[in-house]
């Protein structure tokens, strides 16, 4: 084990020693009668994985088994007999967690066990080194079987690498040849000038390092990253999603990162400060006000990040400069031409900046990058030999928007709404007034042009009012949610555990159509509210000092001191979608939801179904499809629903809901159809759900397929049936013969359950 400090020279002496090795070897020398060999290494930065990622793992479903990093290097140095040593350096603090199945590595057994039960010998020339800063958190066990190299601070200090960053500036002649290092360590990068490129990220506490290896491999030359100290801390200290950062910046990621440091934050490892240059402490002690971070990108760069930039951004790509991408243009079609690659260009900018805007955008993020640009450029040039003749050219648009809509772009979405809405995208694009040149552009424009001048000329083929408009959509400011007392705190835990342990759900429900559902429904909330009695209970004794205060007590009360709704309730509960649920809101949703049900049990029917109060809607819409079967003798799959805006009244068949909210649009009683709005929410009114043979539906008029979702996340797991666990059921409403329903999929219009 080398033990020291970040910064005292752990890494440079390996690295060293490595180097010196390679260079004896080369040189054939001899040491005690022996050739010295050179080094094969391999760095294992143990905290950017768990156990299984490190060892490997068993696949119960293919029964296969599956090596992890760990196991992977320790098979390649063990089967290779070249003579070279081989070296197997753990990077980060040594813990139980990790490093007790390497025990018996370290005895004179110097055997890797596997859980699959395979056993892999280590060869004579396998060394393994621990780069650590100290061994708090290690065993006895381990400690006893390793040797021990420390690293004092007095060897390398801050005087020495500040006298080699100033001896660095001299002329080679006059350099101190005794200077630990020969140059600056210091990052020269002009920040400013790509700042308008960069991409934003804010970590969390449950941000995990899955995401933050997603954030380092997307496009792009800066990230930056705001709340870098927020993510938790495991059981030893470890905070994993920051070691995949430290990963990345150790070994020479392209990407520069600027860290902003909340003064609420846990501390975080100097391995990875040490990567950082301090620039300045901001203070938001003054204000109350949580820092706006658009504010000050704004600030930073003179410049905001919009739809034009991203548009300049696929103008630039050097695939538009080749000369030979133009070849094909004649004059006849050089105008066609040179819109549709304009039109492409305006589609990728919309479809990447839609991705900021979840669930408004799209329902669930997607990485789409330049390449699918790219590749559509490819399948339009070997199209564009047919666009001669002004016949060819819808024939070909629509192969393009085929492979563009369904395979280049719409193979990234997951999601069916958001393809749906991919499609209808790309044909306002391809099938516009852009693809149809009312504007003039030709091939000068890409080739001649600089980007100032490109700018200019968008400019004038788009008013700030239009552009601004392909979009539609506004990000929301942050919110800064305030601490409480703790006397206000557990006076409030005191009432709602006095109230869970109080509560009366029924158990039975009067015998109707409904009643076997509604009695799932009950048995649910039984569960719900035992569960949260448990965790509560769990808690005061934790608060209490009868048990140990775990990481998971830490998390329910930083909850609770922000009024917030634990997540492991949200996961089991009514509220498992919501972002935000407030402590108040959720307690007065329990309650309303248990004396609904408790009514509905008693009445066995109700006049109107609150569809937001429902567990498992789902269940509730299948209990209606089997009744109207049952009572028509034909099969639930020659059945579906017709769905009616009226008044509320008691219907002979079917039944009337409530309780759904609209997003993106609002509902005409009097003209009986949806009407586009300026995104805000509404009460949805009273739905007549009629069950009907699917050949006696009624298809005349227009209408708009819109889909109801649980939360206004939207998204969800998806499921085995192609839709996402948020996702309900799709509902047919009317919309007036003017608009077209391409105009409600762009806007984004779904029904919710809940808009909180």
């Amino acid at each position: 084990m080398i033990i020291g400090k970040s910064g005292t020279g752990k890494t440079t002496i390996l690295k060293v020693l490595e180097k010196t090795l390679a260079l004896l070897s080369e040189k054939n020398h001899v040491q005690d009668g022996e050739q010295i060999q050179a080094v094969d290494s391999e760095i294992i930065f143990i905290k950017t994985m768990n156990t299984s990622e490190l060892y490997g793992s068993f696949d119960s479903t293919t029964k296969k088994w599956s090596d992890g990093k760990l196991t992977k290097v320790f098979r390649k140095f063990s089967e290779q007999n070249d003579g070279k040593q081989k070296w197997m350096i753990f990077d980060g603090p040594v813990d139980a967690i990790w490093v007790e199945n390497l025990n018996q590595v370290l005895d004179d057994n110097k055997k890797l066990p596997l859980a699959n039960g395979e056993v892999i010998p280590a060869t004579e020339n396998m060394r393994f080194i621990f780069n650590v800063q100290d061994v708090a958190c290690a065993s006895p066990a381990t400690v006893s079987r390793c040797g021990f190299i420390n690293l004092s601070e007095q060897f390398v200090d801050p005087y020495n690498i500040s006298e080699s960053i100033c001896d660095a500036t001299l002329l080679a002649k006059f350099q101190n040849k005794n200077v630990m290092f020969s140059s600056s360590t210091l990052l020269k990068i002009d920040i400013l000038k790509r700042f308008s490129s960069a991409e934003q990220r804010i970590f969390t506490s449950s941000t995990t390092k899955i995401q933050v290896r997603e954030m380092l491999s997307s496009a792009g030359d800066i990230l930056i990253i705001h709340n870098i100290n927020h993510p938790l801390k495991e059981a030893y200290g470890a905070q994993p999603a920051l070691e995949v950062v430290r990963e990345y910046l150790e070994n020479g990621g392209s990407k520069t990162i600027i860290a902003f440091f909340d003064r609420q934050g846990v501390p975080i490892s100097p391995a990875l400060l040490r990567h950082f240059k301090i620039a300045e402490d901001i203070s938001l002690l003054k204000t109350s006000q949580k820092l706006e971070f658009d504010a000050l990108k704004q600030k930073l760069s003179q410049q905001s990040c919009n739809l034009k930039e991203k548009i300049l951004s696929a103008l630039d790509l050097d695939f538009l400069k080749k000369k030979s991408f133009f070849g094909q243009m004649t004059e006849n079609n050089q105008v066609f031409y040179s819109s549709l690659i304009f039109s492409l260009c305006v589609f990728h900018a919309v479809v990447t900046e839609r991705a900021n805007h979840v669930p408004d955008g799209w329902n669930i993020p997607y990485a789409f990058k330049h390449e699918d640009l790219v590749i559509s450029f490819e399948q339009l040039e070997s199209l564009s030999s047919n666009f001669k003749n002004n016949n060819d050219k819808i024939v070909e648009i629509q192969t393009l928007r085929y492979l563009v809509g369904e395979c280049n772009y719409g193979g990234r979405i997951s999601d069916d709404k958001d393809r749906r809405l991919c499609v209808n995208l790309l044909d306002d694009f391809i099938f516009s007034d852009i693809a149809d040149a009312k504007f003039i552009l030709n091939r000068s424009f890409f080739t001649d042009l600089n980007l100032e001048e490109k700018s200019t000329k968008l400019d004038e083929i788009f008013n700030n009012q239009s552009l601004l408009s392909l979009m539609s959509l506004n990000e929301s400011a942050l919110k800064n949610q305030p601490l409480h007392s703790a006397e206000n705190i557990f006076t409030g835990f005191s009432n709602f555990f006095r109230y869970l342990k109080e509560v009366s759900i029924a158990s039975a429900c009067k015998d109707s159509p409904f009643s076997f559902f509604v009695t799932s429904e009950l048995e649910r909330y039984k569960k719900l509210v035992n569960r949260l009695i448990s965790q509560m209970e769990d808690f005061s004794e934790a608060v209490n000092g009868k048990i140990q205060f775990r990481e998971s007590h830490k998390r329910m009360l930083a909850s609770f001191a922000k009024r917030e709704v634990p997540e492991n309730w949200k996961r089991n509960s009514f509220a498992r979608s919501s972002a935000n649920t407030s402590m108040k809101d959720f307690v007065q949703e329990l309650k309303s939801r248990v004396e609904y049900f408790n009514a509905w049990a008693e009445n066995g029917t109700l006049k109107s179904y609150d569809i937001s109060k429902l567990f498992f809607p789902q269940s509730f819409f299948t209990t209606v499809l089997q009744n109207f079967a049952r009572s028509s003798s034909v099969s639930i799959d020659e059945v579906t629903f017709d769905f009616k805006m009226l008044a509320p009244h008691e219907p002979s068949v079917g039944v009337m809901i409530s309780g759904l909210f609209i997003v993106g649009a609002s509902f005409d009683i009097g003209k009986q159809n949806l009407i586009l709005n300026n995104g805000s929410i509404f009460n949805f009114p009273e739905i007549w759900v009629k069950p009907v043979l699917k050949k006696e539906l009624d298809h005349s008029g227009a209408f708009y397929e819109c889909p109801v979702y649980k939360t206004k996340e939207r998204r969800g797991v998806l499921s085995t049936t192609g839709h996402s666990t948020n996702f309900l059921m799709m509902l047919r409403i009317p919309i007036s013969e003017e608009e077209k329903e391409s105009s409600f999929v762009k806007r984004g219009v779904a029904l919710l359950c809940s808009k909180d």
